[in-house]
């Protein structure tokens, strides 16, 4: 028969309150659930509960279909080991088989309890048998799989399907008995199996009848029931989950009504099946730690539900180190369990990087099953990832002279504390960073702290910009600074020189002048050159001359060569460095102390050279023959020729006499100076002439000695 829903909860029954077992009007071992001998809905102990729950039912109720022409019921001689049911319409069931009402509940306390209850329309005249199917499976024809029996054709299907391990609860009552035989029978996957009595201990079942009417403000919502057409029943999950049956849950139940104590007779009337949650499985929903950075802990926090409110037993949280849960890395726990709620691991502070795997188990206890979470189930991984430190630096500012060092250091923050790995310092010398200098290190890290790169001794002047870069390691994230990053960089600058002259001075006109310029505070590779200039007034204005420029080899002293002035007066330099590429230029300034050459008249000296030109004259006279006529020659012989031999230093021949006289003409010819002074000797012959003879002349006859002294005169 169809069914109207009074209360649907899909997929759950509601859970009474949790509670401690009271001492309750015939009630299972452990529960709180009154069963009273005349049934009835409402709470007759202290601490005990009913169907009542104020004025609504508790649990779940489902409504049959109105008795008449709309019933549905089974047909067609249908008994309970048909796999599939047939369903017909219109039909009218025996009044005793006529149902209304049927409720579930599941009940929390020192253990786990399902009650049950059905109503039916009137008091029967003979025995009472109600069946109530638990499926796993819930009949849903508008899903796929529908997971519905064929019910018969032209009908929607209402029965599930069922499947190993469904279970039926027989409630047999005698014609005029008022405490029911219940049993419970387990579906083979053919046919339901042999029977198992439950109720003739308090432990495991307990039900009743009512045997006076129950009013109908009485029946939370089921409206006046008359003797015997409310009977209920309370039943320990221990009997229905017995021990060895591993976590079962069941979706579906529904309420039959049989003709009769014989199993095999017809079913007849029936409330269509109502979703439940009637589970023995506890619940373990787990949560762990997302992700942590390397060296912090890990956790895991297991709720359990489902179990009874005194659960004991423990939970164990197991970690492992693959996807495989193979590798064990740590266990934690056993924790204490003391009813349902949530239970944290404690820490575990992994020593890798990765992903860990919990998985978490409850061991159970005499009342509540076993319950273990998979490798991977949602929320059960916790990733511990490399710490990610930070690189902050400072590299020598300056600015420094070329020539000098640079240094960079760099401070690791945020690392593990056994941080390994390496720094690296490139050194470039463009703003860019492309132009590679040189690279520094690697220098070993071991975990935060400061690390130098060591020194860069500086070839050229300009600025450089220092990148220092980490290598990370197991633990840690490589990090590496930017080009540019405050205070990294470093200025070199030029070296500054000095420059000091020394010229020569004073000179007399005439005499050469020059500079000596001495460098200093060059670097030792210094290059470029030194010019002089030289400028005749103290204001250096007018340039005389400029020397050099003379190539510079490193601090040492540097000559301008000579220049010699054509005029007397002073004279000022100045000397000037070029500079180079490390060395700034220098220059002297006009009128620096020893920079200046006098240039002095030159004095007049007085030195005589006596030069004496010898000259000679002779007279002729004759005794007769009047006077002489004719030529004679006059010879001059020097201090080597005192006999008059060899040659003549003089000679003039053949001079006229004129009125018998005759001289020498020696203007140019022949001198007697310093060098050639001494004894000389003239020698004169005549030639004779018409009247008078020759005369040879006599040597020796003239002799003129002379000394000469030449003497300076300042």
């Amino acid at each position: 028969m169809g069914a109207i829903a009074v209360l649907a909860i899909p997929a759950a029954i509601i859970t009474a309150p949790t509670a401690s077992a009271a001492t309750c009007v015939n009630q299972v071992t452990g529960s709180n659930f009154e069963i009273d001998p005349n049934a009835n809905l409402t709470v007759q102990g202290s601490g005990c509960i009913d169907w009542l729950d104020g004025t609504s039912l508790r649990g779940l109720s489902q409504q049959d279909k109105p008795t008449g022409t709309g019933d549905d019921s089974f047909g067609q001689g249908t008994a309970e080991n048909d796999t599939s049911p047939t369903i017909v319409s219109g039909s009218i069931p025996p009044n005793k088989s006529d149902l209304k009402y049927f409720g579930v509940n599941t009940e929390t306390a020192a253990g786990k309890f399902l009650q049950l209850f059905w109503t039916r329309v009137q008091n029967p005249s003979g025995t009472t048998n109600m069946d109530f199917e638990l499926n796993q499976k819930f009949c849903n024809p508008a899903a796929t799989p529908t997971n519905c029996a064929d019910n018969g054709k032209g009908v929607t299907p209402e029965t599930p399907l069922r499947t190993s391990g469904d279970k039926l609860i027989t409630y047999d009552l005698s014609k005029g008995g008022t405490v029911p035989t219940i049993s419970i029978r387990t579906w083979t996957g053919s046919v339901w199996g042999t029977p198992t009595v439950i109720s003739s201990s308090s432990a495991s079942a307990v039900g009743s009848v009512n045997t006076s009417a129950i009013a109908a403000a009485s029946s939370g919502g089921l409206g006046a029931l008359d003797p015997y057409t409310f009977g209920e029943a309370s039943i320990a999950f221990t009997a229905l989950f017995p021990a060895g049956s591993g976590c079962t849950t069941f979706g579906s139940t529904y309420l039959k009504s049989r003709s009769s104590d014989s199993f095999t007779a017809e079913v007849k009337d029936f409330i269509s099946p109502e979703r439940v949650n009637i589970s023995n499985c506890t619940g373990l929903v787990t949560s762990a730690t997302q992700q942590v950075v390397i060296g912090n802990a890990i956790n895991d926090t297991a709720t359990l539900s489902g179990a009874t409110a005194t659960a004991g037993g423990t939970i164990t949280f197991r970690v492992y180190s693959d996807a495989t849960c193979s590798t064990l890395v740590s266990t934690l726990g056993p924790i204490t369990v003391n009813g349902n709620g949530s239970y944290p691991s404690g820490s575990y502070t992994p020593g890798s990087v990765g992903t860990y795997y919990w998985i978490a188990s409850y061991s159970g206890d005499l009342n509540n099953s076993p319950s273990t979470g998979a490798c991977g189930d949602a929320n059960e991984t916790s990733t511990v990832i490399k710490a990610s430190p930070g690189i902050s630096t400072t590299a020598t500012a300056g600015p420094v002279i070329v020539g000098s060092n640079i240094s960079d250091t760099a401070a690791l923050t945020g690392a593990t504390s056994d941080a390994g790995g390496s720094i690296s310092f490139a050194l470039y010398s463009d703003a860019t960073c492309s132009t590679l200098v040189t690279t520094l290190g690697p220098v070993s890290v071991a975990g935060s702290g400061s690390y130098g790169s060591g020194n860069y001794v500086t070839t050229a002047v300009g600025t450089y910009y220092w990148i220092a870069s980490y290598t990370g390691d197991a633990k840690n994230n490589a990090v590496t600074g930017s080009c540019g990053d405050t205070g990294e960089s470093s200025q070199v600058t030029k070296q500054q020189p000095a420059i000091s002259t020394t010229a020569v001075t004073p000179v007399v006109i005439g005499s050469a002048i020059s500079d000596t310029a001495v460098l200093t505070g060059a670097t030792s590779d210094a290059g470029g050159s030194i010019t002089f200039r030289l400028y005749s007034n103290n204001t250096c204005t007018t340039l005389v001359t400029t020397l050099g420029p003379v190539s510079v080899n490193g601090n040492g002293s540097y000559a301008s060569g000579n220049y010699t002035p054509s005029a007397v007066g002073t004279y000022y330099w100045i000397a000037s460095y070029t500079g180079d590429s490390k060395n700034e230029p220098v220059s002297g300034t006009c009128g620096d102390t020893g920079e200046t050459s006098v240039v002095n008249k030159a004095p007049a000296d007085i030195t005589t050279a006596q030069s004496f030109y010898p000259q000679d004259s002779v007279t002729m006279s004759a005794t007769a023959g009047g006077t002489p006529g004719g030529t004679v020659t006059f010879k001059l012989y020097g201090p080597n020729a005192a006999d008059c031999s060899g040659s003549a230093v003089y000679t003039l021949s053949n001079v006229a006499l004129v009125g018998g006289s005759a001289d020498t003409n020696n203007q140019t010819s022949f001198a007697i100076n310093a060098a050639n002074a001494g004894s000389y000797k003239w020698l004169v012959s005549y030639s004779g002439d018409t009247n008078h003879l020759a005369n040879a002349g006599v040597c020796g006859d003239e002799i003129s000695s002379l000394t000469i002294n030449n003497n300076a005169i300042p």
